[in-house]
Parts: C-alpha cells; structure tokens; sequence
C-alpha cells in the first residue's frame, strides 16, 4: 500500500489536483489456489476499501483472464464464464458504493451497531475488524450494503445481526461465498417502520455473505443461478442441470426458463412438467431441472453454459435475466478429426478417409478404432489402437469399397474409438452417386486472384477478409491444400491455414484459362449473405463468347440450382467461437463448354459475395 501512497501523490503533485485517486487493473496470487486463494483474495479486497482515500475502483471485476507462461490470473473467461475461485470474492462486493458508515462491534462479536450516515464522514477505517470477522456497510441514497466476511479457521460460525438504517418497504438480497463455491441467493422482502432494519446472518468459517437492501419500489430485477450435478464428465454421460429464479424484485413476475450455451444437438431433457414460472411473488423461488447428455466433447475449450429467462410483470413489457456464465467440459479419451467428413462414391469403387486419433487422457490408452459400414455386403474394418502415449497422435488411412449393386443414397458412416468397452462416435456422410471415373482434368490456378478469406481456425475466430461479415468457414472441416478430387474431377484446395487468402471474389474480372479443349468447366464456390447468380462470359480462341449464368446458392441453405455439396461444416465460426445456427458449405458447380472449340478466358459476374474456390477444366 505504500507504493500507492507514493503513485497517488506523485500524480496530484504532477497534476495539481488533489481530488484525484487510482483505478486498479489486477490484483491476483500465482502460487496459491482453491479455497486459499479465495481467502487470500478476499483479504486483499477489505484492504483495498480501507483506502477508498486514494483508490477510485477496482477495474478488474469487468477484466477477461489473461496467460502469462504457465499461469492464468484474472476474473472471467473471455467467453463470459468465471474464474472460480477468483472472481467470487469481487462479486460479493459489488454493491458497495456511496459512503461508508462506522461499524462497532462488542467483544462477544455478536452485538454490532451501525453508525447513522450523519457520522460517516468521521469514519477513517472503512473496515472493521475484529480476531473473527471483517465487516463493511456502505450507503448510497436509499441503497445500503453490507459485506461480513469470517475470517476464522475454526467451523464454529459468527451469528451477526446487523441494524442497517433503512425506513419504509424494502427488498433484502442476501449472497454467500464459501471456500467451496457460491450458495444460494436469498431474497427477504420486508417492511420497517422504526428506521432500522434488524438484518441476521449466520457466517461460517472462511465464508462471506453480503446484504444488500433496496426500496421495494426499485426492485425491478429478477436473479438466476444455474448448478451443474458435474462440472466436467467423459462423452455420453448425463449431467443435472438445476436453474434456480429468484424474484428479488417487488412484484410478480411470469416467464420460461431455459438453458443456453450447450450445443445445439446435445439431448437437454426437462424432468420437471414445465419450464414455466406463473405469479412468483416477490421473495418466492422457481426451480427447474434438467438431464444434458453430451454427444460430444469439449476438447481444447469448455463450453460456458448459463440460465436464461424470459419473464415480465403485470402490465409491463417483457425483459430478459441470465445467471452468471459456468464452464462445462465434456472428456473423450481421444480426439477424432475425420477428412473428409463427406465423401462420394460410385458404386463399384472407392475413397479414402483419413482419421487422426489424439490421445488426451493423462495416461495412455488402448482401444479399438471400428469403422460401422451401412451396408453387410460392404465390409467392416477394426483396428486396434495400440497403447496411444501421453499426448500422442496416430493417423489411420481407410478404404472404402463400394459394391457395385449399391443404390444411390445418402449413408451414415459411423467410426468408434471403443474404450473400456465404451465407444466414443463420429459420423460421416457417404454419398453413393453415380459420376465417371479417369476423367482428365487441367486446374486452374487461382492464387494470384485471391482476395478473400473465409476459413479461420479455433485459435483464431476473427481470422476472414472480405467474406461478409462476422462468420466464417471451420478449416478444420477443408482438405489439406493441394490436389483433391470430387465426383471425378481434380482440383488444387488452396491453403486455409490462419492469415492466408484462399477465395475469389466475383467482381467482374477476367481470368485467362489454360488454352484447350474442354467440355465442362466445374467451380468450388459458395456465397454469402444469399444466393446469388448473375452472367459468366466464356472467350474463345476464335473471338466468338458465350454467355452462362454462374449460379451458387447460400452457404448456409440447402442448394437451389443442382449444386453439390462437397464441404460442410457442423458449425460455423463466429467471433465468439463455434455457432450451431447452420451447416455452411462449399459446392461444386459445373457449367457446359463447346468441346469443339479452344477457350481463352473467363469473366466473372459482378456479384461480390459469391466466392470461388477453386476451378478446373474437364476434357
């Protein structure tokens, strides 16, 4: 503190301003953890209130977390969710403002008075302290909180009972921190007509509870708080959710709750008979159940998962409340990356999938990689996955062999990493389509036209250029970059690695083509924002042109022109992270060509969100 003391008098000497005080950024402790860390924390906050002199806040309450080689510090995620253990010990405090009123307390540690406002502008300390307690009251108009931490180690608790001035009806919103977590919100409404409000608590040992009382008639809100059974469980395992509404407004209040964050997909089912809460009475509590099933794992970051509610008061419009984000992890024992995760066949031939296996246990582990094809008569592939080490990578290269009798459909294609008798799935897609075979192709190269970026990987969200707007294409999901071949035709993928432009833009400009003879011309392309379509003008060797209509549908709807999807994601990128809202895709589209005679060039429509890939020229 005496390094502040220092910082804030250099600054008004500098300044000419006696009035000014500091804004603290960070405040953390690398070398302790869990329930000490939360103790150490809160220790540190009654500190800083005593200095209210020369400390204007405490700026790290609203701060992400940050890294610094092996350590994390701050209060919350930048995803919303809270460092646990850090950022309880500042919530508590957040309703202290205004002014600090005198607190006595008796040797028996029971008996507290609470000085009138009148008498806190003599107050020096704003913190009382006693061999067991911590207590600070502070008032702000008609608003008054109190915060009383037991610093105890003993697991005899401190039963206070605290006079808070407050005249007229109220609403008493009592929060708790303890070594172990944060319990339950409590909401009290009550009406005092001496001017004092006689408020108790019950304070365990290393346990914080914080009082904050407020006219009835500004009690507009509603609390949520959601608890998780488990914070973290392996691939299929069912988890409880309980999402708790507490109306510490001062009317009733109607509305549905919901749960949000989860994917989409992952079964959420409600084990109460209804989501909805009708005529909850100021102080009156709703709770709700249910059994999430992850179908998928979390892997590299958890999912932040959060209460939600849709609610309103008679004759008001309706208004939105959220508990405080939670982080929630889903385990496999490996991870599975599976290229392509849509693949065509012709019946009577084949393709390749490659699936990448990761070990992401602390320990090493063996299984069974089963690959489930649909039909008996197509085989089924089991490889024993040898004791994957700490960490390690194996990648396995499959063939598909597709009778020659088979229909063409779409089939599911399931792959199992069985572990303890458990298998952990991915599907993919196997088209059976009928397309020639040997065809020869001559690709266009692209490269020196590319103006755009519509891939990004999970380290990096944002990372897109001039694909209209804030979304973007999984990379995971795109081949590596170099030669691929769908439905018989080749083409050069280009490089969808962070920082590196891979699309077109259609804008109207003209590419010269390999000098030829060709009969079809087929793109990789997709589009954004809608679908677009608009006049390509073919030039040929003779002078003469032809005009056709280069038609893509919306990358993320179902195509409307005969396009094929030949990519497609399960997800698409936001800033945030992953969004479950779509499948986006990328589609071949094939346009005719006179084979009789040489092409020279192409010229794009002007559509700007449509986007090419990639182009190749079939004989």
């Amino acid at each position: 503190m005496g390094k502040l003391d220092g910082l804030v008098d250099y600054a008004r000497r500098v300044t000419g301003r006696d009035d000014l005080r500091m804004m603290l950024t960070e405040a953390d402790h690398f070398q302790i953890a869990g329930a000490e860390k939360r103790h150490y924390l809160f220790e540190r906050q009654f500190g800083l209130l005593e200095r209210a002199d020369i400390l204007l806040g405490f700026h790290h309450f609203c701060l992400p977390y940050f890294t610094e080689g092996d350590r994390t510090f701050g209060l919350i995620h930048r995803d919303g969710a809270v460092l646990d253990y850090n950022y309880w010990p500042y919530w508590l405090m957040r309703d202290l403002r205004g002014t600090f009123l005198p607190v006595e307390v008796a040797a028996n540690q029971r008996d507290i008075t609470v000085g009138p406002l009148a008498a806190a502008a003599d107050v020096e300390n704003v913190v009382t302290r006693t061999d067991r307690l911590w207590i600070t009251v502070a008032q702000d108009g008609d608003v008054v909180n109190a915060v009383v931490y037991n610093h105890g180690s003993t697991s005899e608790a401190v039963d206070v009972t605290l006079p808070v001035p407050f005249a007229g009806e109220g609403m008493a919103i009592i929060s708790t921190v303890g070594p172990v977590g944060p319990g339950k919100v409590e909401a009290v409404p009550f009406a005092s007509e001496t001017g004092t409000f006689q408020v108790s608590l019950a304070v365990n040992a290393r346990n914080g509870r914080a009082v904050t009382l407020l006219p009835l008639a500004e009690a507009t809100e509603v609390w949520l708080e959601m608890e998780l059974s488990k914070a973290s469980v392996l691939v299929g395992q069912p988890v409880e959710v309980t999402v708790r509404i507490v109306n510490t407004s001062g009317v009733e209040q109607s509305g549905t709750a919901f749960v949000v964050g989860a994917p989409t997909d992952w079964p959420m089912e409600l084990l109460v008979e209804s989501n909805r809460f009708t005529e909850l009475k100021p102080g009156e509590v709703a709770e709700f159940l249910w059994r999430m099933t992850p179908t998928g794992a979390s892997y590299d970051e958890p999912f932040a998962l959060y209460g939600f509610a849709q609610h309103r008061s008679p004759g008001t419009r309706s208004a939105r409340a959220h508990s405080i984000p939670v982080h929630f992890s889903s385990q496999a024992p490996v991870r599975f990356d599976v290229l392509p995760n849509l693949i065509y066949v012709t019946p009577g031939a084949g393709g390749t999938l490659e699936i990448t296996v990761q070990n992401t246990f602390p320990d090493q582990v063996t299984g069974e990689l089963v690959v489930h094809v649909p039909e008996e008569d197509w085989g089924q592939l089991v490889e024993t996955v040898y004791s994957l080490d700490v960490g390690e990578t194996k990648v396995y290269e499959v063939e598909l062999v597709v009778s020659e009798d088979a229909e063409e459909g779409s089939y599911p294609l399931q792959i199992d990493f069985i572990y303890n008798g458990v298998p952990f799935s991915s599907t993919v897609e196997l088209v059976v389509k009928e397309f020639a075979v040997g065809r020869e192709g001559t690709v266009v190269y692209l490269s020196g036209y590319f103006d755009a970026d519509g891939f990004s990987s999970e380290d990096d969200f944002d990372d897109l250029l001039n694909f209209g707007g804030p979304f973007s294409l999984p990379a995971a999901f795109a081949p590596k970059p170099g030669r691929v071949e769908y439905l018989g035709r080749p083409f050069l993928f280009p490089n969808v690695a962070d920082g590196e432009l891979n699309m077109v833009r259609a804008l109207g400009q003209t590419i010269p083509l390999p000098e030829g003879s060709y009969s079809e011309m087929a793109f990789l392309a997709t589009a954004v924002n809608n679908s677009w379509r608009g006049p390509l003008v073919v030039t040929y060797a003779d002078g003469s042109q032809e005009n056709l209509e280069l038609a893509v549908t919306d990358w993320c709807q179902e195509p409307r022109w005969g396009e094929i999807p030949v990519y497609r994601a399960p997800y698409r990128h936001a800033f945030g992270g992953r969004l479950y809202d779509a499948k986006p895709q990328i589609f071949l589209v094939t346009l005719p060509l006179n084979p009789d005679l040489e092409v020279t060039s192409i010229t794009l429509p002007y559509l700007p969100e449509l986007l090419v890939v990639a182009l190749t020229l079939m004989r």
